[in-house]
């Protein structure tokens, strides 16, 4: 099955493009689309069976946030501190190469 959520996702927030696009993985030509954090999570877990897997913190003070699917399909969503979610990356063949750290991000949450 192709990962098809930039053809289905209906943007229900557009003023954190500024912020997206600055971003250094963004390219200001790429079509970007958010929402509020939880719908796009609840709508990858309901369309893709994706699920947070991994996150980061940008120094401008967002997450990085991927999830991904048994299947192998996974999302890379920008959350801005205002709670907004954008993709900005989708694709096919995740595998998960790390190790369980024993410093794990406790006070960070996806959820």
């Amino acid at each position: 099955m192709k990962h098809s959520v930039m053809r289905s996702w209906k943007p229900g927030l557009v003023g954190v493009l500024p912020l997206v696009a600055s971003l250094a993985f963004v390219s200001p030509a790429s079509a970007v689309e958010c929402a509020p954090r939880d719908q796009v999570k609840e709508k990858l877990a309901h369309d893709f069976d994706e699920k947070p897997v991994a996150m980061g913190l940008s120094v401008a003070g967002a997450a990085l946030v991927i999830f991904a699917s048994p299947a192998g399909t996974w999302t890379t969503t920008v959350v801005t501190p205002q709670g907004a979610a954008c993709v900005v990356d989708v694709g096919e063949g995740w595998t998960d190469v790390s190790t369980p750290s024993e410093k794990s991000a406790t006070n960070y949450s996806v959820e």
